[in-house]
């Protein structure tokens, strides 16, 4: 008799709270989701204003009357780059490169009438940092619109695939993030390596700009000519190394190895 009482209060029990989850199990899922992803839009938000005000405090270190700089930079932040579709017969390849140098031209351009008094290191610097302004920026916006959208409508799946590649996101904008001082600054990102060993290597041969923020030494090592390609520097630029030994191999026929 106790056992039967027993399973006769557990099954009150746990009827209501199977019918309290049928009914609301999802709302309660969805709730929680939603609560996810708005604390986590929250410090993209943060992150994103952060950037946008340190990037903002660099070119009127440069000059330029405040509010003209702020209202130009504001627009200039809602600017984006629409990729080449990948199903374009004739490759991407190019036309992405054409369509990112010509981004390139346009920022550093901008930047040169909000900072008129920068130099081009400074210039580079101040490029790196919109860039990574733009990118915080862009996130914010694409996770922002799956939870408007998702909350608005009450679509489960909306907000599932936010939820899907919040975690990528977030990373990718704490990395962008922590990269800000050191952009600011003019530190290095990364180790480094590659433009020590070459500096090394190059020892006193002279330097020649190839191609465009991109320079080659031509110099002998145990008896090899040797070809040593870099980004020009200072700054964050890392040149154009692939149009560089293009060229290299045209002006150099009988070249064995690269």
């Amino acid at each position: 008799m106790i056992g039967g009482d027993t399973d006769s209060i557990m099954s009150i029990i746990w009827l209501p709270v199977f019918l309290f989850l049928i009914l609301y199990g999802q709302k309660i899922q969805l709730f929680m989701i939603t609560r996810n992803i708005g604390k986590n839009l929250v410090k993209l938000e943060k992150m994103k204003t952060d950037a946008r005000n340190k990037v903002l405090e660099s070119l009127l270190e440069h000059g330029g009357e405040k509010k003209y700089v702020e209202k130009r930079f504001d627009i200039l932040l809602e600017s984006f780059v629409i990729p080449p579709i990948a199903m374009d017969p004739k490759g991407i390849i190019n036309k992405l490169e054409h369509l990112l140098d010509t981004q390139e031209e346009i920022l550093k351009s901008e930047l040169q009438l909000l900072a008129k008094s920068a130099n081009e290191t400074q210039l580079t610097n101040l490029l790196n940092l919109l860039e990574v302004t733009l990118g915080l920026n862009l996130m914010f916006k694409y996770i922002r619109h799956f939870y408007i959208s998702g909350k608005k409508t009450g679509n489960a799946f909306v907000l599932a695939q936010a939820q899907m590649i919040l975690h990528a996101v977030m990373e990718q904008a704490e990395a962008y993030h922590a990269a800000i001082p050191s952009l600011k600054s003019g530190k290095p990102i990364g180790d480094t390596i590659g433009p020590l060993i070459t500096s090394k290597l190059k020892g006193d041969s002279k330097s020649t700009e190839i191609v465009k923020n991109t320079i080659v030494n031509e110099t002998s090592i145990e008896d090899r000519q040797i070809f040593l390609i870099k980004a020009k520097g200072p700054g964050g630029n890392v040149g154009k190394p692939g149009e560089a030994i293009k060229k290299v191999i045209e002006n150099n026929k009988d070249i064995k190895l690269i």
